[in-house]
């Protein structure tokens, strides 16, 4: 029993020795990417078992803001070329910044709404409980581009600080309606139905991503970009509503 033990103990050691030296490479991601990279770090993982990767996920302006203030991050991948160029400025890159995928936006509307809501003079309704994201984060600058080419004036119920937060009041049906990314609408399920935007008052978001300079593990941050970027990375952002760099 006593020797049971101890190759018991010695194999316990070894697991977690295996474990611990797994280089851990940190990426920051706009919240719209949750799920797509989920899936692709549980594949990558597969792949890749010398790394672990780590994600922290929220707006692409809060994400950008950490990393200048010195937060630890090995990738910055984000929802607009405008936050990226942030690090960029201030010299947060190593390299250049890569789009690695494409996305438009669409109106998500609660079940509970559908019968009311159909474009986006609709979501000017004194009647229609809208959410937005907020002006300073990527989504909420893409919306305000397209309610302006659109002619139409909303007075949103609240804020959000990341998509993730408009589409978390929406499918809670706390809002009837709201702004999304296309991705998003496929993240939701039934929960909640999207509508298209007419392309010509919608827009192109891309999302580019980056290495970045004061990252600690840059070969594991390398190997996450060439996934993300392999076609097999590609597949899987298809997957989740994001469109292919190849259709841009």
């Amino acid at each position: 029993m006593k020797r049971l033990g101890f190759a018991l103990s010695c194999v316990i050691m070894t697991a977690s020795c295996v474990q611990s030296s797994a280089q851990v490479v940190t990426v920051f991601a706009a919240s719209s990417l949750q799920g797509a990279f989920h899936q692709l770090g549980s594949e990558f993982a597969s792949s890749h078992p010398e790394y672990e990767v780590v994600f922290s996920f929220d707006s692409s302006t809060q994400l950008s803001q950490q990393i200048v203030d010195g937060a630890p991050a090995d990738v910055f991948a984000s929802a607009d070329a405008n936050t990226m160029d942030l690090l960029v400025l201030n010299d947060e890159v190593a390299g250049t910044p890569t789009v690695f995928a494409t996305n438009d936006l669409q109106i998500l509307v609660a079940i509970s709404a559908t019968d009311r809501i159909h474009s986006l003079t609709d979501l000017s309704s004194p009647d229609v409980v809208v959410v937005l994201a907020a002006p300073d984060v990527p989504l909420g600058r893409y919306t305000v581009k397209v309610l302006a080419a659109a002619g139409v004036t909303v007075s949103p119920a609240s804020y959000e600080t990341s998509a993730s937060g408009v589409v978390a009041k929406i499918s809670s049906g706390e809002a009837d309606a709201g702004i999304v990314y296309s991705s998003d609408v496929v993240s939701v399920g039934s929960s909640a139905v999207g509508i298209g935007i007419p392309v010509d008052v919608n827009v192109e978001v891309l999302y580019p991503i980056a290495v970045t300079r004061r990252g600690t593990q840059l070969p594991g941050a390398i190997e996450w970009m060439k996934f993300v970027l392999s076609s097999r990375g590609q597949e899987v952002l298809q997957q989740f509503g994001f469109s292919s760099i190849g259709d841009h």
